[in-house]
């Protein structure tokens, strides 16, 4: 049986504690969420027609490149309006829109503006590398590694967490290189088809014939 709240034990008062008032997550007001959805689609569709745009410059600059109308016209426009454009046009507005949005958001529930609130929103911002098909997300992820790796050891000694490592960044960019110099030479089914021919291009001395024979 408990004690009521006042009661005298040989002199001393007992004052029963009051009970803790629950943090109410704040709410967002109409006018915030007309203003946070407003931005999400003013930054979606400027993403997205500038990922359309990229897309097809570079399409109309490939298809010259390989056939600068030696033999008949490029099909330029069948690489243009595709899947794989509306795909990469779709990543380029989701990453940049849902990253400001969940940083709205969560700098507003959490009435906090930390390096939590960054690194959660670009977290699952990234899970917009989804509507990419796989040869892209592969592709991706030899260029983002090192620079994801290096950021995270910035961050950590910039808190004081590890101490600074001398040319990190640049022995993880050769660690990733080293893995695409791998799949060149032994595993040219792991990269991309584009992305292999236009190493061969810039390596010169080497063909797909000329790997066969040496390393595979």
């Amino acid at each position: 049986m408990s004690d009521p709240p006042n009661v005298i034990y040989e002199n001393k008062t007992y004052v029963s504690p009051l009970p803790k008032e629950k943090k109410q997550i704040p709410r967002l007001s109409p006018k915030l969420r007309r203003k946070i959805w407003r931005s999400f689609l003013r930054r979606f569709c400027s993403g997205f027609s500038g990922g359309v745009v990229m897309y097809a410059v570079l399409r109309i600059v490939t298809a010259l490149l390989k056939n600068p109308f030696r033999e008949s016209i490029p099909k330029i426009w069948q690489g243009v309006f595709s899947s794989d454009c509306v795909r990469v046009a779709t990543f380029f507005g989701l990453f940049p829109s849902v990253y400001h949005l969940l940083v709205q958001l969560i700098t507003t529930v959490r009435d906090n503006n930390d390096g939590w609130t960054y690194g959660v929103s670009g977290g699952i911002a990234g899970l917009s590398l989804g509507v990419l098909n796989k040869s892209m997300r592969q592709t991706l992820a030899f260029f983002t590694l090192s620079r994801a790796l290096g950021a995270s050891l910035s961050t950590l000694v910039t808190r004081g967490v590890v101490y600074a490592v001398p040319c990190f960044e640049v022995a993880i960019f050769c660690l990733c290189t080293s893995l695409i110099v791998y799949c060149v030479s032994l595993k040219p089914h792991y990269l991309n088809t584009g992305y292999y021919r236009s190493i061969l291009k810039w390596s010169r001395d080497f063909t797909d014939k000329n790997l066969n024979y040496l390393h595979r």
